[in-house]
């Protein structure tokens, strides 16, 4: 069987300084690695772009990782300039020439009847709908989150983002709601929170006799993250409270000037570390005691995701601490965390303070628990996606 994956994946090829997400990356490899294990072949084939400026060119690359796994990596070039209006243009040729990249490989490339899996993203949904209309493949969508949902767009928009992902003849899902609160649940599908597996031992805690807890991930203001540093005000000296992740230049800076206010009204130390990758965020995690998942409580895009960050956690060994939501408490994993039910940082500092390190947590058996599941569903789904 052979499986063509289409995502943004890029952590190979350093000197592209390609765009993607990490935590991304994270469950891709996991899902590759998943269908491996099933005796799958599997093309990746990434569109991700690069971040570098202008005069910067990377043609289409190749890359044999083993037998059963190439990918591919499309011709992509840099866009940042001085000027706004050259790298606005810039970047819209650049989608464009992405576009017609992915468009060619679907069509010229991919058997009649091979599998197709595609990480969901926007820009993908026209070009899928127009292969669908010429070539008999087995389309299934990863489908980690609705973007429209997470902007806070209209119904209008959201009905549409539903519609053009209903073409497909299966499906993954982040969470055990969406199926049913959108109707997908007409046809097969399964549920993947993240990556189910431990991480390698890097290090033990921290020596320094402190509680250390992390929140990592984005810092875009519409995702909560910056909840964990108010929480710092009503935590002691016992604590020290870590934020790792990623974020536009402007998020990045309120970021640091949140963190000097705070650290002014606190005796507990809060520090900013950084983007984290690979090993290095590894090790990172397994420096610490607590991860955190600061969501906002009411968001829309609470119903079509799962904080991924949630399993990296669990894989590291850290206990979670979490805002009750019901995409994480109706989930294999909710009896595991630890929540709390007001977005407030005495409610966040709180559940911090009652983590009990006695209480018996066994991560290891809960994912390797959800592996053995997914690794049964996902074949049967392969099976039929059509």
């Amino acid at each position: 069987m052979h499986v063509h994956y289409i995502c943004q994946y890029g952590e190979l090829e350093e000197n592209r300084n390609l765009a993607y997400s990490p935590a991304g990356v994270a469950k891709m490899k996991y899902i590759i690695d998943t269908l491996k294990g099933m005796g799958c072949t599997v093309t990746v084939y990434s569109t991700c772009c690069t971040k570098n400026g202008l005069g910067c060119f990377y043609n289409r690359k190749i890359i044999e990782i083993d037998k059963q796994q190439t990918v591919i990596l499309s011709f992509t070039f840099g866009t940042k300039s001085k000027s706004r209006l050259k790298s606005y243009v810039m970047q819209r040729l650049e989608r464009f020439t992405n576009k017609c990249q992915l468009l060619f490989y679907l069509l010229f490339k991919v058997k009649q009847k091979d599998i197709v899996m595609v990480y969901h993203e926007m820009y993908y949904l026209p070009i899928m709908r127009f292969v669908k209309m010429f070539k008999r493949i087995a389309l299934v969508y990863e489908v980690e989150e609705l973007y429209t949902a997470v902007a806070n767009r209209s119904d209008k928009e959201l009905q549409t983002e539903v519609a053009e992902l209903s073409i497909a003849d299966a499906y993954i899902f982040s969470n055990d709601i969406m199926a049913r609160k959108y109707g997908f649940d007409s046809k097969p599908y399964v549920v993947a929170y993240g990556a189910y597996r431990m991480e390698p031992v890097y290090s033990g805690n921290q020596k320094d006799g402190k509680i250390h807890a992390v929140y990592a991930g984005t810092f875009d203001p519409r995702k909560g993250g910056a909840a964990a540093i108010t929480a710092a005000e009503h935590l002691d000296s016992n604590y020290h409270v870590h934020i790792i992740g990623f974020g536009s230049d402007e998020d990045v800076c309120s970021l640091r000037n949140s963190i000097a206010e705070i650290s002014k009204r606190t005796d507990c130390t809060i520090t900013y570390d950084g983007l984290l990758q690979g090993e290095r965020y590894i090790e990172f995690l397994q420096g610490c005691d607590i991860g955190l998942c600061t969501q906002i409580p009411d968001a829309t895009y609470n119903n079509s995701s799962f904080p991924s960050k949630i399993l990296s956690y669990m894989a590291n060994g850290l206990r979670v601490v979490s805002i009750r939501i019901k995409a994480i408490e109706q989930s294999t994993v909710g009896d595991a965390i630890y929540y709390y039910e007001e977005q407030t940082p005495e409610a966040i500092a709180n559940a911090i303070k009652n983590v009990d390190f006695s209480d018996g947590y066994n991560p290891m058996q809960i994912l390797d628990s959800l592996d053995a599941r997914f690794v049964e569903d996902l074949e049967k789904l392969l099976q039929r996606p059509t």
